[in-house]
């Protein structure tokens, strides 16, 4: 038997970015009032009560100066513990170093300084997750999102022409096939020379004259040898010219015994011109330029493409574009003809259409995209915000949309296209019910220790595995590319996953990890490309000058004003992180989950600062010192209200009669037990039961990492119909689903 390990087939890992899922739809309906009436509405969660439905939809917010019954009123005292390495603070940047990021220091106090309103932030987004309510923030994106297709979806791509009048309302194209419907015709600009293991490319034109004739673009004459399936192009000429230019072609053409034919074509060049005329390619394995046909009149057949299609082809070209005065921006080192530098703009200049020459995407008989080259990208079907609109999660624009979160945080509508009149500025404008004090940081202690963190992936909006969902909340895992951003689909909101041993009760240490350090990082991509010698982009990376360790403790006063008690009880819930703990369906499903870290603890937590995909900013969250009051109550009530001491003149809002608060405590103990119902129910929607998985963090010893480059290869490897190959096309596993806490498993490169 050999003693030699087998190298796994596969490699294991949690996704450090996953979603949760915003299925506003699911309550924006009446909630039916029977089982009947639930079957003919389709409602997909027939648990919510009407009263949890209600709560839940886009409502006209309550006025401030509007003294509800059933409002509560009142402050806590807050507390936060570090549970792994906190960073956050001010950035100090120069070229060519590292970001350093430092814990600002109160110059009074000498103590870190915490924002208040990064405190607010924090609970708010945790609120707006268990509430699934609208995104507060949402940039533009108008624009359709391009992927990267494989080689295999080349295969589909027809050669398309555009009218020359397009952009002057023609809007028509031709399909130019060729005989027997071919696409196109190679002519070849290297050949390879060794066998597989010493292959040699060696050029073919090297500062060869025919270069003077070979225009992108330009209608030419040719002649080609059809070999097996294609057509190899052998000799050239200028449509003025009498006489051919014979190429340099290899000898498996010119030893060919097929006929050369006579054709006419339009030269169609991915490649720049000066880097053709010195013999050289954009990338290795690329042999050859195309000539798309012209001379089949019966072949090229004329269709109808809306100026939509051609703006498909705009964004594309968008996307390879760079700005070179960015020094965040990639510059390709051998970009193609299409790749444009932005030079400080952040947009390109306008495509000429009218004769554009493209590659077009049929659905039928109908150009469905209109690409620059056969492997590249490729645009999805819908937008961002299309599919945000028909989901209902756009930030506020009128105060009827206001969604839970907005309701006691507060909105500004940022809407350009609102009339100007005064009083849809006062609908699209609302204070927040929650302020918070200062923060006192006098317990805490930061360190001092550099720390140089692993580069952080800014979020792409077009990775969409991880940010979309269906309408149960599960992710699109194997789902062919072009599916994606489709109509039914729902955004996700990020969430960023860790390890639950690396931040338990029972963890040693200051809360360094040691994933999310630079030199993680570096033997990563060691392990990646053994060949590899340069030192990381120092642009790439930052380091922490200044960090607060595990342990700390801070606190904040949070006083609310005239909260409804579904508000408040999802308030709590949020700044609890025993309650955080207590509601999350935590059960594992497999049974080699291998938990190294015992019993699992029955606490969620939230995040903070930076760093979060890295494991870090995981904060405990508590209370204590909570004074509650009703803002007025129901008369022949035994329960007294904000109101009854503003008529005996002995309280006011933020002070409390301490009687009325002693004679209010059976009221307050009823007050939470209603609360276990409400928590209950709305911990069984998939959006909660995604948050509050997400807070416990996963079991056991596997890693929670971003997915390295080769397994993103990997991952999107398709067969050659196009379909995702078998074990690929995942996505991190829903946190909604009974497998949320297994392991993403993605087949290895083979040697």
């Amino acid at each position: 038997m050999s003693s030699n390990k087998q190298k796994p087939e596969s490699t294991s890992f949690h996704s450090s970015v996953n979603c949760i899922p915003v299925l506003r739809s699911s309550f924006q309906r009446p909630a039916p009032s029977s089982t009947k009436a639930q079957e003919q509405s389709g409602s997909v969660y027939p648990n919510l009560t009407e009263e949890i439905t209600t709560f839940l939809a886009d409502k006209i917010p309550t006025p401030l100066d509007h003294l509800g019954i059933d409002t509560y009123n009142g402050s806590l005292r807050l507390s936060i513990e570090v549970m792994t390495a906190l960073i956050f603070g001010n950035q100090k940047k120069s070229k060519g170093t590292p970001a350093e990021i430092s814990i600002p220091i109160d110059p009074t106090t000498k103590n870190p300084l915490i924002s208040p309103a990064m405190i607010k932030g924090m609970i708010s987004n945790a609120y707006e997750r268990l509430t699934a309510s609208r995104f507060r923030a949402f940039g533009e994106h108008n624009a359709t999102l391009t992927y990267r297709a494989d080689p295999a979806a080349a295969l589909e791509l027809v050669p398309v022409r555009l009218n020359d009048k397009y952009d002057q309302g023609t809007h028509r194209g031709k399909l130019l096939y060729g005989p027997r419907r071919a696409l196109y015709a190679k002519l070849l600009t290297h050949e390879t020379d060794g066998d597989e293991e010493n292959k040699k490319r060696l050029p073919l034109l090297k500062d060869s004259p025919v270069w003077n004739k070979l225009q992108h673009g330009k209608l030419i004459d040719f002649m080609a040898k059809k070999i097996e399936d294609s057509y190899i192009v052998t000799q050239i000429k200028a449509r003025e010219d009498k006489v051919y230019s014979q190429l340099n072609i290899p000898d498996w053409v010119t030893n060919s015994d097929s006929e050369e034919t006579a054709h006419t074509g339009w030269f169609y060049s991915t490649t720049p011109d000066h880097i053709l005329k010195a013999g050289k390619s954009i990338f290795d394995s690329k042999l050859s330029e195309r000539i798309f046909f012209n001379d089949q009149p019966s072949n090229c057949e004329e269709i109808e493409i809306d100026p939509v299609v051609a703006e498909t082809y705009d964004q594309i070209i968008w996307s390879y574009s760079y700005d070179s005065t960015d020094p965040t921006s990639k510059i390709p080192t051998k970009p193609s003809r299409f790749v444009i530098d932005r030079a400080g703009n952040k947009d390109i200049d306008p495509i000429n259409h009218s004769g554009l020459l493209a590659y077009a995407r049929l659905n039928g008989r109908k150009v469905v995209e209109l690409m620059p080259t056969q492997v590249g990208r490729r645009n999805y079907s819908r937008s961002p915000r299309s599919l945000a609109r028909a989901q209902g999660v756009l930030p506020v624009v009128d105060a009827f949309e206001a969604s839970p979160a907005d309701h006691i945080f507060g909105f500004t509508s940022n809407d350009t296209q609102r009339p100007s009149d005064q009083s849809n500025r006062q609908a699209s404008h609302l204070r927040g019910r929650i302020t918070i004090s200062a923060v006192d940081t006098s317990g805490v202690t930061p360190k001092d220790i550099r720390l140089d963190l692993r580069p952080l992936l800014e979020p792409k909006t077009n990775s969409a595995r991880r940010f979309l969902t269906d309408a149960s909340g599960h992710t699109i895992s194997g789902r062919p590319r072009p599916g994606y951003y489709s109509k039914g689909d729902f955004l996700g909101a990020a969430s960023y996953g860790f390890r639950r041993g690396d931040a338990g009760i029972k963890k040693k240490g200051d809360g360094r990890l040691d994933y999310a350090t630079l030199a993680s990082y570096e033997k990563e991509q060691s392990e990646e490309n053994p060949r590899r010698q340069e030192k990381t982009n120092q642009d790439i990376y930052s380091t922490a000058i200044s960090w607060i360790p595990r342990s700390s403790t801070f606190q904040c006063t949070l006083h609310f004003e005239g909260l409804r008690k579904e508000e408040l009880w999802t308030l709590l819930w949020v700044l609890d992180s025993k309650l955080l703990g207590r509601y999350a369906q935590k059960e594992q499903h497999l049974p080699d989950s291998n938990q190294k870290d015992g019993k699992v603890p029955d606490e969620g937590y939230l995040r903070m600062g930076m760093g979060k995909p890295l494991g870090l900013g995981v904060v405990r969250t508590s209370f204590s010192a909570l004074s509650c009051i009703k803002t007025a109550s129901p008369n022949n009530s035994n329960v007294f209200g904000l109101v009854d001491d503003y008529k005996a003149l002995k309280g006011c809002l933020g002070v409390i009669d301490p009687e009325i608060d002693e004679l209010n405590e059976d009221w307050k103990e009823e007050f939470f037990k209603d609360a276990e119902d409400f928590y209950q129910v709305l911990s069984n929607t998939p959006w909660c039961k995604a948050f509050l998985r997400s807070c416990l963090g996963y079991p056991g010893s596997t890693d929670v990492r971003y997915m390295t480059l080769s397994e993103n290869q990997q991952n999107n490897k398709t067969e050659s119909d196009g379909k995702i190959k078998s074990g690929r096309g995942q996505a991190p596993r829903p946190l909604a689903a009974d497998n949320w806490d297994e392991a993403l498993k993605i087949p290895k490169k083979p040697n």
